[in-house]
């Protein structure tokens, strides 16, 4: 990003305007600004000093509790995995994401497609197109029925798997 910023400064200082920088680098007006204000005001390109609070240690060693509890079950949901270690159930949720780059997802149903069926539909398809190319005027109406596999068990909505 600071190499983008360089040459963005660069550019204006051999007189463009911020309006033709930003569309020769294909970036925003207020990106080509705000990196002149911050070599304005540091006096370089490289990133202010964040404000706020640091994370704490506590989320590594939270993340790493996960991933040995992950290697042991991998179905274990995060307000289970948040009772075993005796912390928050977000604290657990945001080192997931933050720490493992995890994500929490529903499954999510698709209908089951065996290979004779996809031969079956190919087939179908081909005739349909042959008779609208041989120019018949006839109207066809088929219908398509959809196979569900349900689990009667699983509840999808509260059902999650971490990936």
């Amino acid at each position: 990003m600071s190499e983008l910023r360089k040459r963005l400064h660069t550019q204006i200082g051999k007189g463009d305007s911020p309006t033709d920088t930003a569309e020769r680098f294909n970036v925003s007006r207020n990106a080509v600004y705000a990196g002149n204000r911050l070599l304005n005001e540091t006096g370089g390109f490289s990133h202010r000093p964040s404000t706020g609070r640091p994370r704490s240690t506590q989320a590594k060693a939270i993340a790493k509790a996960i991933e040995a509890n992950f290697k042991e079950n991998t179905h274990n949901n995060i307000r289970k995995i948040a009772r075993e270690l005796n912390v928050d159930k977000s604290a657990v949720y945001r080192a997931m994401r933050k720490e493992l780059g995890m994500k929490s997802r529903t499954m999510t149903k698709v209908q089951a497609f065996m290979a004779n069926q996809r031969q079956k539909r190919q087939e179908m398809s081909r005739t349909l197109l042959s008779k609208f190319k041989k120019g018949d005027k006839k109207v066809l109406v088929f219908s398509d029925e959809k196979i569900f596999s349900v689990d009667a068990i699983s509840n999808s909505r509260s059902t999650r798997y971490i990936a």
